[in-house]
């Protein structure tokens, strides 16, 4: 317990205590002539939690009279020498009667939004559903307020704090809420309730392109599968020439030409049906049951080539740290917090990624770079969800970006308060009521829900890529058939190279034989 000792007037902006060992001790109940009289400065010279200071000339001009106002009530204490240490606080009030607190907050979508555009209209999202809940829990009145500096969470940059945990360092707010991360260089500075979230630090990253149309005549099946496929037709074509010479004379002669047999067999796995049939049982034999191998690679073969002509499927995505970090790409992060939480890391690929971070305090530039392959941005996977439904998702509900499988760690969210609030303990029960009650899943689902109503009534920001109105899934076109086309021309090339081939024989024997 601490003495305090300077009469008549404490400098006390720094003894407020949650546990009521220190007391805030002013000459008036108006903040402005407190603080002129050097009284605490700050938010927290609210009347509500006033103590008046008078003097005493009978006991001398160092006594004290210390009053309680937690009740409405001014109710004397008792006479306190400053030599002594004070004595403690009854507990914080659990009405306080629509007196106004300081709230500290800022647009971040989608747990504080501006519905009207401005910070003095109306506010939805996670983090004013929980002010407003501790406010109708305690019978206190918000007073918003965006950070003072007109930063968002802020950093420890020069050797102070900035954004929002400087105004709670500086005790401008009662309290302050904004997604915030409780982390360890935070919590040393200020205070924070118990976590009525918690939220997974995600990587946003690109959707590959989907492959090329012209590779979907051979994506039905893998390479192994082709090399399968040939091994067995040529085999089944020694196999039919096998049979055919075993037979003969009785075979057909056609049976015994390797061309004939071969387009045999091929259009067998083609669908076409020959009207000339082997004519030793062996030889109907073996083609009865290579047709029916056949068919079943053909109906294989159908559906798959169908779904790759309609839906063209995208190569293996970015779904790990190593492949982040392999491909060279920046990272990039609102501020300097995540770069020092990689950099502290015991993971090998952190360090890596944390070797590429870049500060950024503009987010739709950030998903921008990320959409055009340059970058990813790292954010909690509620806030990525919700960007990537609003601002990068196609008419038919196709996402243009996507969260990393692998995410960066797990991180409590908690309400930011000055050091040693006198709110600490309320908000704690206020939070613990909010989560038993499940009222943090039913807000965060509603937010994706207005989003999606906004983007079915054709609501679009200019940030965002054009959408495609049709999506992947639509009509085959030409772009679809560019397969068989392609292996048209490729006929067309073969067959005319043959031709000149022929051609070119043909006059080398003529005038082989003329000089003969």
């Amino acid at each position: 317990m601490r003495p305090v000792y300077s009469p008549p007037v404490l400098p006390v902006g720094d003894l407020w205590d949650q546990a009521g060992r220190y007391l805030l001790v002013t000459g008036s109940d108006n903040p402005g002539a407190a603080a002129a009289a050097g009284g605490p400065r700050g938010i927290l010279q609210n009347a509500a939690f006033f103590h008046e200071l008078r003097e005493r000339p009978a006991l001398g001009g160092g006594r004290l009279s210390l009053f309680s106002r937690y009740d409405g009530r001014t109710r004397v204490l008792g006479w306190v020498s400053p030599s002594r240490p004070m004595p403690p606080l009854k507990p914080p009030p659990a009405d306080f009667g629509g007196r106004p607190l300081k709230f500290v907050s800022f647009e971040h979508e989608p747990t504080t939004l501006y519905l009207d555009g401005t910070p003095t209209g109306r506010l939805a999202g996670v983090d004013p559903y929980v002010a407003r809940f501790a406010a109708r829990l305690y019978n206190f009145t918000l007073l918003f307020s965006e950070p003072s500096d007109g930063l968002r969470w802020g950093d420890n940059g020069f050797g102070y704090w900035t954004g929002l945990v400087g105004d709670m360092v500086q005790r401008r707010a009662h309290f302050g809420m904004a997604n915030l991360f409780i982390t360890e260089p935070r919590s040393q500075i200020i205070d924070f309730s118990r976590p009525y979230d918690f939220e997974q630090a995600c990587f946003v990253v690109w959707q590959p392109p989907p492959l090329p149309r012209w590779l979907a005549l051979l994506r039905p099946f893998s390479i192994s599968d082709w090399a399968l496929v040939g091994a067995m037709l040529i085999v089944s074509v020694l196999t039919v020439l096998a049979l055919s010479r075993a037979a003969a004379p009785r075979e057909s002669p056609l049976f015994s030409q390797p061309g004939f047999v071969a387009l045999y067999n091929i259009g067998g796995l083609v669908g076409v049906s020959h009207a000339s049939l082997p004519r030793a049982t062996s030889g109907q034999i073996f083609m009865g049951f290579w047709r029916f191998c056949a068919l079943t690679l053909v109906i294989i073969y159908s559906d798959n080539l169908i779904a790759n002509l309609t839906v063209p499927p995208s190569p293996a995505p970015l779904d790990t740290k190593q492949d982040l970090a392999l491909s060279g790409v920046t990272v990039s992060g609102y501020g300097s917090m995540f770069g020092e939480l990689l950099n502290a890391s015991t993971n090998y690929w952190d360090c890596q990624l944390a070797l590429k971070y870049e500060p950024t305090y503009d987010i739709h530039a950030a998903l921008r770079r990320a959409y055009d392959h340059k970058g990813t941005y790292i954010v909690n996977s509620m806030s990525l969800a919700y960007l990537i439904r609003k601002y990068y998702t196609t008419a038919s509900g196709e996402p243009l970006l996507r969260i990393m499988r692998q995410c960066f760690g797990s991180f409590m969210v908690g309400i930011a308060l000055p050091r040693r609030s006198f709110l600490t303990p309320l908000l704690n029960v206020a939070v613990s009521r909010l989560t038993e009650a499940g009222l943090m899943q039913h807000w965060s689902r509603s937010a994706l829900r207005a989003v999606g109503r906004q983007l079915a009534v054709g609501e679009e920001s200019p940030d965002q890529p054009a959408r495609d109105a049709e999506g992947r899934l639509s009509r085959l076109g030409l772009e679809a058939l560019q397969g068989p086309f392609l292996l048209l021309m490729m006929g067309w090339a073969a067959a005319l190279l043959s031709l000149v081939a022929e051609i070119a024989v043909k006059r080398c024997r003529r005038r082989v034989s003329r000089t003969g």
